[in-house]
């Protein structure tokens, strides 16, 4: 067996193990809840079985960290004289990498038509409507290592692998 097709299992295995434990997490939220919470577990059900957008919203949202809100805070402050200092953070999903597409993230001071807008208190991110088909409920993240310090997607539920540096991935 080859070892393209033993990670390929692993990957799988691992992702599988993902999901139920998703599964398992949203069932215990759904048990745990008072009466007067049913109602409303309830009605987000009924919501996302009918299609409306504000039940999808709330999973399509892109989580921001603390470390990531921070990073941004340094950069604004550091930035050139001149410079906005309501600059945000785009990130986007382009064609390439060592696993089919890749993560790029700039930082921009606005924002374009279609352009979906997430922020965590004065910390803006901004993901255009192509990259969010990939993007919808992953979590970014600024990562301090030795060899490396970068804004990265930690957890992205569109993505069935990645590649050992995490900048790029194989979607689902």
């Amino acid at each position: 067996m080859s070892l393209l097709r033993r990670l390929s299992e692993v990957w799988r295995g691992n992702l599988f193990h993902y999901r139920l434990l998703r599964a398992e997490r949203l069932r215990s939220l759904a048990l745990g809840a008072t009466k007067g919470d049913t109602d409303v577990v309830a009605s987000l059900a009924l919501r996302k079985f009918s299609g409306e957008a504000e039940a999808e919203e709330d999973t399509d949202a892109i989580h921001i960290t603390d470390a990531c809100v921070a990073r941004i805070r340094e950069l604004r402050k550091d930035g050139a004289e001149g410079e906005s200092k309501d600059n945000l953070l785009r990130v986007r999903v382009d064609s390439g990498g060592c696993s089919g597409f890749q993560y790029t993230f700039d930082m921009d001071t606005s924002t374009k038509e279609g352009d979906r807008v997430f922020s965590k208190e004065d910390v803006k991110i901004v993901v255009d409507e192509v990259s969010m088909q990939f993007l919808k409920g992953a979590t970014v993240d600024y990562v301090e290592e030795l060899i490396k310090e970068s804004f990265e997607i930690t957890s992205n539920p569109n993505a069935e692998s990645s590649c050992g540096c995490g900048s790029s991935f194989v979607p689902t």
